[in-house]
């Protein structure tokens, strides 16, 4: 893990017993990874915004260790490494660190050594398991086999098992599967405002679809911001729930798919997110 003097463009995130739902998960790694001497382990989930965000933790002390909430995957740390190159990353000491990582040279911490597991859903990569040992290591090849054994066969458990703390995804999508209108999930990644929805999923109809993911709605279609009428309705939508129906006309404003045909924009809250789906009257 990463210390307080190399977290920039991070947030923090509480020690043990940060009541988040993998931190029983973390735990139970701790634990299965016992014969390698492993003392603390964390696991981070890839969300919508491109960032990892913590799902749950175990061993790290605050006044040692600052875990993070979410981070970017543009900063250069052990964590994102490892997700960005799809390869594990192992880390003997902290002068080894600091050779690797330049940013995390003077880092202080508790624990001397790392390594980071990708976790994979198929061919996408969907998360990452770090593990600390208090002494330097040195990672021969048993060991590292040892670390990767453990990691890959109980990646794909926890991931299904966290994620099913998270039940309105999946119900979600697989329902908007179901539909042949296009469609599009968002998810409010700061607070309940508008500026902060995060495009999640979209539907295999929506051209340039996979370029949306991760993408904040306002920068993806900027042309929403001028729409004053959409923005309330979007607000009170995550504010208070239930759903909203509109009419869209042809060549709309927007620059947003639902409005370059007359038709009609559907909106619904599920738990924290918003689906948006829409329908052209010319397909009547």
């Amino acid at each position: 893990m990463v210390t307080d003097e190399s977290r920039a463009g991070a947030e923090p995130v509480a020690g043990p017993g940060s009541g988040l739902p993998g931190d029983e998960t973390a735990r139970l790694l701790v634990d299965l990874m016992s014969p390698t001497g492993v003392d603390a382990a964390v696991v981070f989930g890839l969300i919508g915004d491109g960032s990892l965000g913590v799902l749950g933790q175990h061993g790290y002390a605050p006044d040692t260790v600052s875990s993070w909430r979410r981070i970017p995957l543009t900063l250069d740390v052990p964590l994102t490494r490892a997700i960005n190159e799809g390869l594990p990353v192992f880390v003997g000491s902290a002068e080894e660190l600091g050779d690797q990582f330049p940013t995390l040279r003077q880092r202080h911490s508790v624990h001397q050594a790392l390594a980071v597991v990708p976790v994979w859903d198929g061919d996408t990569r969907i998360g990452c398991m770090g593990f600390s040992w208090t002494d330097e290591q040195g990672f021969d090849d048993a060991q590292r086999q040892r670390v990767l054994t453990v990691a890959r066969r109980a990646s794909t458990v926890i991931m299904r098992n966290l994620r099913a703390a998270d039940p309105d995804h999946d119900y979600l999508t697989n329902v908007l599967h179901l539909l042949r209108d296009p469609w599009l999930v968002m998810v409010p990644t700061d607070d309940l405002q508008v500026a902060s929805l995060v495009v999640e999923s979209v539907s295999a109809g929506v051209k340039g679809g996979d370029d949306l993911v991760g993408a904040r709605l306002l920068v993806a279609f900027p042309g929403v911001a001028g729409d004053t009428r959409l923005l309330e309705e979007l607000q009170r939508l995550l504010r208070y729930g239930g759903r909203f129906v509109r009419g869209t006309q042809s060549a709309g404003m927007t620059t947003a798919p639902w409005d370059r045909r007359a038709g009609r924009l559907r909106a619904v809250r599920a738990g924290r997110r918003v689906a948006l789906t829409w329908h052209s009257l010319d397909q009547d």
